[in-house]
């Protein structure tokens, strides 16, 4: 199992902190995406299981503040407020699927633009926002 261990670095790349963000569940890797919002980091992992969270939000501190339920391995990036004002968290995600060299089942990428409302990825285009 991988240790979700997390360390804050100086702008000399100097550790400050860390945290061990292990609450028993299990990931495949480390935190594949990093996302900033209004003072919230939102951590991106690859889960073990569907029933496993891919997304952690920590504060500045890396005090642990709760799981989200976001998938964002191929990467993510928060938006601007100039994407659309709104008082909860946006991100840009990418998705792939597929498999590379197949031809029934060929590699493809997905964008969407999502919302974090109560925990949860909100789907802009398919919520009308």
């Amino acid at each position: 199992p991988v240790r979700n261990l997390v360390v804050k670095l100086d702008r000399d790349l100097k550790p400050v902190k860390s945290a061990n963000l292990d609450r028993g569940w299990k990931t495949k890797t480390g935190v594949q995406d990093v996302a900033a919002v209004d003072g919230e980091i939102y951590l991106f992992f690859y889960p073990k299981s569907p029933t496993d969270p891919s997304c952690v939000v920590v504060d500045e501190d890396l005090n642990w503040l709760r799981t989200v339920d976001l998938w964002g391995g191929n990467g993510v990036k928060a938006l601007p407020p100039r994407f659309g004002k709104s008082k909860y968290p946006r991100f840009l995600v990418c998705r792939t699927y597929g498999v590379s060299g197949s031809d029934v089942l060929p590699l493809q990428a997905e964008l969407r633009f999502v919302e974090i409302r109560g925990g949860k990825a909100i789907d802009l285009y398919d919520a009308g926002l």
